[in-house]
């Protein structure tokens, strides 16, 4: 019985000292690399959820722009980039459920500006010198509402100043959806005929006459035309397309016949709408 006893506690010796020759137990020992600890491994921009705020950006780590990533400075984590011109430096963050933030030169600044509508319709950005000041201004087009029949953007044209203490500075001017009325230099009449089966609109100084299944079998009550609201940038120029739509009783939504074009003018100090046209659909 001794024997064994003594035998087996020369195998259980035999055994501890090969599971630390072997490293087991002792991760640290003289040419062996050491296990990561979890703590001290670095973060990358992939996985820290506040990146340091040096952190830069460039267009080659986020081509494409659909990326969640960080751009440096006050924003203090990931927020969803919703427009760039990275050749001017210029990033527009999106923050849910509302409000956005636009960096230039690494300066950021928060607008309370509405967030992306159920149909995800991302800002449009153009940095031009639109008044001829010698100075760009950044036009951002924003779609803001969306639903049946209704489709608007607003129009925010900021002149930025540079820098004030750690913010953005700026001046910004507007044209919102919901004043597309005030818009117009000549006011849009419509005059339903005596027999109600079509009525007359004067629009951009010209007159049509409209007349279709609907104005004879529905009640013609009026013109709507702030529903839909497009901002469009061709080169270096804006563009505004209003849909026209006449209002039936019966009809819970618009029926559109034609469209205004316009040309977005800004001066300096206010916008305008140059060059109307009207086309029939």
């Amino acid at each position: 019985m001794r024997t064994k006893k003594a035998i087996l506690a020369v195998l259980a010796t035999v055994m501890v000292l090969a599971l630390t020759a072997c490293g087991g137990g002792n991760p640290a020992r003289e040419g062996a690399p050491a296990s990561p600890d979890p703590a001290e491994t670095p973060l990358t921009l992939e996985t820290s959820p506040s990146p340091a705020p040096d952190a830069t950006h460039s267009k080659e780590t986020c081509p494409d722009g659909k990326r969640l990533f960080y751009h440096g400075g006050d924003t203090g984590g990931l927020f969803p980039l919703y427009a760039m011109l990275p050749e001017e430096n210029i990033y527009l963050y999106g923050i849910h459920p509302s409000g956005m933030i636009l960096y230039k030169d690494g300066i950021g600044r928060y607008f309370n500006w509405p967030g992306l509508t159920p149909r995800l319709v991302l800002p449009q950005l153009l940095y031009h010198d639109f008044d001829g000041c010698g100075e760009k201004e950044l036009a951002v087009a924003l779609y803001v509402s969306s639903g049946t029949g209704v489709a608007a953007m607003d129009l925010h044209m900021l002149k930025i100043e540079g820098r004030d203490n750690w913010y953005l500075s700026y001046t910004e001017h507007t044209l919102f959806a919901d004043d597309a009325h005030d818009w117009m230099t000549e006011p849009i009449t419509a005059v339903l005929a005596d027999d109600k089966n079509s009525f007359t609109v004067d629009i951009c100084g010209e007159s049509f006459t409209i007349e279709d299944e609907f104005t004879h079998e529905w009640l013609f009550t009026g013109i709507a035309f702030r529903d839909i609201v497009r901002f469009e940038f061709e080169g270096n120029q804006i563009r505004t397309k209003i849909p026209i739509g006449a209002l039936y009783l019966e009809a819970g939504v618009p029926q559109f016949f034609g469209e205004i074009e316009a040309d977005v003018i800004f001066d300096g100090k206010n916008i305008r709408l140059e060059n109307y046209t009207f086309t029939l659909y």
